[in-house]
């Protein structure tokens, strides 16, 4: 992620509030011009407008940008800045110029994607690596770039609106990507017998050679990193085209519609990138798992909304770590939720509050509402709007109004602001998730990092996520325990990176089959674990065994119990030994036992250690014998897992972020600190604040200063500028 100056053209707040204004097919620009003046007195500073390409260059080298000149002029004249996204969606003069240009997927056939006069946001899109429709593509970035870039009001660009790892569309097997690939192998390997030693097949010609379709075994990791290095250079292309070609080169961001959850594919992104952000839908597509909850069942608040909570910040806090301390929001839910016929509830004031201090308490630098009133165009009509479509305030939009404000008069805190007391991190891996892909169990990562986050966020254990980029540059060690959850497949190297780590002092705690295989798809089959970690784990791999999870379901979909002689156990619990003494462990997935070395035993099953605590060099390495984070997916209750950790985190004496019976997440800098105070009960819980000496607290959304004691509503959250003299000037100055 490049660095860049936060400081805008016109001197305002840097913390950016956003309204999805404007995309192709439009509303009427005089009505939108009405509507500037009501989203400027709500306390909102800026509009997104989305730019389509198929609409601003009807012929080729004829560009009409006149709207887009309009709608910045009329914001500049507001008072509003401007967010632009634009969207590469190809007009039919370019098709018809560069014929062939369609992605080809991996059964031969084209994509096509000619979708200029309709709904537009450029995906999937042509093949970028065309010659003749990226030369093209290149000209228009530049020419808008230099043309709207003379509005001194732009906040910035947005290369690309939710660029997901969309294997489908991503992964184009054309003439000019096979060239591509090739010569990227050439480079890796040098030669054709190095790279026939490496994939295991013979590999006769260089123009022989070409991806597997089968998705499994070692090319296709070649394959699989070769296009997603592709999607990386496509997204740094439209990002210095822009940026270059601004007259002010300002800033270039990216977002997601959700955190690829135990991939490092935003980490990629936000180096190619100056921000990278995310989409948050909560009420729709991002609702949290419930675990536990019966098929078929419809869950109440109650049971929702401690998920939603826990959820909501797992999803910024993924997004925080690989945006380098800089997430956005870039698309937030601010109306009812939908699509086609499906149209969900209006949030109420209180949705919006606890959503929106929740994604604060993760340090987003900005956020970007979805719509300043509903859709009007398609799939998603009458849903999304922070107005109603007469552009009356409701509840909701007051509410939002007052936490917009209350945060602009802070802002000081907010954009330097950064999460404290985090000191464990959860590993995040390609090679893991690519091998889960390629055995049809992509998604268990997932599940492994929602039950560990869910489990230590109640815990008031924050956590970082850690790719093994970060693990080689040393930031490690910054951190006394690393998380190891489904981590079937580990390399030699970021191995050998994890025992170094536990050799220097730190506590890694793995879950069952650590490397199993190689970063190839390849079994490890000396010890059972990827090489070097056996020696830190103080065992090795005794075998496994499949079994049912606590709810009765089993994940091993084709292979099922009845035909599969003995392969099977009932759901089981892990029996806790020694200092685990009393613990019942939950089992999913698998149940490993292991052949004890220089370790002992903390868990069994069936007369056999399943779990083993190492002492090695100056660190402490754990190995549970089973993935209880996936087995807190099923069950809502089962304290197995949080009695176990809370052992292993009282040894490495990591900090709990508790207020009492609240949790507490603080953003820190040296302009103060925001202290959020979460309740996750059902019940109103009232607590004594503990602040640091000639500390004073006042409430950030009314400004009245806060007594000893604090009240916070069930499933709520409460934000606290914490300082002494100023904090009190400025809190008393904004109140009056």
């Amino acid at each position: 992620m490049r660095k860049m100056k936060r400081e805008h053209l016109d001197g305002t707040v840097p913390f950016v509030f956003a309204a999805q204004f404007y995309r192709e097919p439009g509303l009427p620009i005089a009505e939108l011009k009405r509507d500037m003046r009501k989203i400027k007195d709500l306390g909102l500073n800026t509009i997104k407008i989305q730019e389509a390409w198929s609409y601003d260059e009807p012929a080729e080298g004829r560009y009409d940008f006149a709207k887009m000149d309009d709608l910045a002029g009329e914001a500049e004249r507001v008072g509003l800045k401007v967010f632009f996204t634009v969207c590469l969606e190809v007009p039919a003069w370019a098709w018809k110029k560069y014929p062939g240009s369609e992605i080809i997927n991996q059964e031969g056939r084209r994509l096509y994607s000619r979708n200029g006069y309709g709904y537009t946001d450029g995906k999937p899109g042509p093949c970028w690596n065309h010659p003749g429709i990226r030369k093209a593509a290149g000209r228009f970035l530049a020419a808008f770039a230099r043309r709207l870039g003379r509005h001194r009001n732009i906040v910035m660009w947005q290369a690309y609106q939710e660029l997901n790892w969309w294997h489908t569309s991503l992964e184009c097997y054309c003439p000019v990507c096979f060239n591509l690939y090739r010569k990227w192998l050439k480079r890796r390997y040098g030669t054709l017998e190095r790279l026939s030693a490496a994939w295991m097949i013979p590999c006769r010609a260089w123009d022989e050679v070409e991806p597997t379709r089968q998705r499994s075994g070692p090319s296709f990791s070649d394959w699989w990193r070769f296009c997603r290095e592709q999607a990386g250079a496509m997204l740094k292309w439209r990002a210095d085209a822009l940026r270059s070609n601004d007259p002010h080169h300002r800033p270039v961001s990216v977002n997601v519609s959700g955190p690829h959850l135990g991939q490092e594919w935003e980490w990629m992104l936000a180096d190619n990138a100056d921000i990278c952000g995310v989409s948050f839908y909560p009420g729709y597509f991002h609702v949290a798992p419930v675990p536990g909850l019966a098929k078929g069942r419809i869950p109440g608040r109650a049971e929702l909304l401690p998920n939603d909570m826990w959820h909501t910040c797992l999803w910024f806090d993924s997004i925080r770590v690989a945006a380098r301390g800089k997430p956005w929001a870039s698309e937030f839910q601010a109306g009812a939720p939908g699509g086609a016929f499906h149209h969900g509830s209006d949030p109420a004031p209180e949705d919006m509050r606890r959503w929106l201090l929740l994604a604060l308490s993760a340090g987003v630098k900005g956020i970007s509402f979805w719509n300043h009133r509903p859709e009007f165009f398609g799939g998603e009509g009458h849903r999304y709007g922070i107005f109603g479509n007469d552009m009356a305030p409701s509840p909701k939009t007051r509410e939002i109004g007052a936490i917009v404000k209350a945060v602009t008069r802070r802002g000081a805190l907010f954009e330097p602001g950064r999460l404290a007391d985090v000191e464990a991190a959860i590993l995040v891996n390609d090679d893991n998730a690519r091998l889960l892909d390629m055995h049809s169990a992509a998604g268990m990562e997932v599940k492994a990092i929602q039950g560990l986050y869910r489990t230590l966020w109640r815990m008031g254990v924050n956590a970082d996520f850690i790719a093994p980029a970060d693990m080689a540059s040393g930031k490690i060690g910054g951190y006394k325990v690393i998380f190891l959850p489904f981590q079937m497949a580990i390399s030699g190297a970021n191995a050998e990176l994890l025992a170094e780590y536990v050799r220097g002092g730190g506590v890694l705690v793995a879950e069952a089959c650590p490397g199993r295989y190689s970063e190839r798809g390849m079994a490890n089959l000396g010890t059972g674990f990827a090489p070097g970690l056996a020696a830190a784990l103080g065992c090795r791999d005794g075998g496994i065994r499949m079994c049912i999870e606590q709810d009765g379901t089993h994940y091993n979909k084709g292979y099922e119990p009845a035909t599969w002689h003995d392969a099977f156990i009932a759901p089981a619990h892990l029996k806790g030994v020694g200092e685990f003494k009393g613990i019942a462990l939950p089992a999913s997935f698998y149940v490993e036992t292991f052949k004890v070395t220089t370790g002992a035993p903390i868990f069994m099953h069936g007369g056999m250690a399943a779990g083993v605590r190492n002492a090695y060099g100056r660190g402490t390495a754990y190995v549970l014998g089973t993935f209880p984070s996936v087995a807190m997916m099923h069950s809502a209750k089962d304290a197995g897992l949080e009695r176990a950790l809370e052992i292993i985190i009282k040894r490495a004496k990591i900090r709990r972020a508790r207020l009492g019976k609240l949790l507490l997440r603080r953003l820190v800098s040296d302009a103060g600190q925001v202290w959020f105070a979460i309740n996750p009960s059902g019940k109103p819980v009232t607590q004594k604040l503990a602040l640091p000496r000639g500390a004073e607290a006042w409430n950030l959304l009314g400004g009245m200063k806060v007594p000893d004691r604090i009240t916070v509503d069930a499933f709520s959250v409460e934000a606290l500028v914490i300082g002494g003299r100023a904090a009190a000037s400025e809190s008393a100055e904004e109140h009056a």
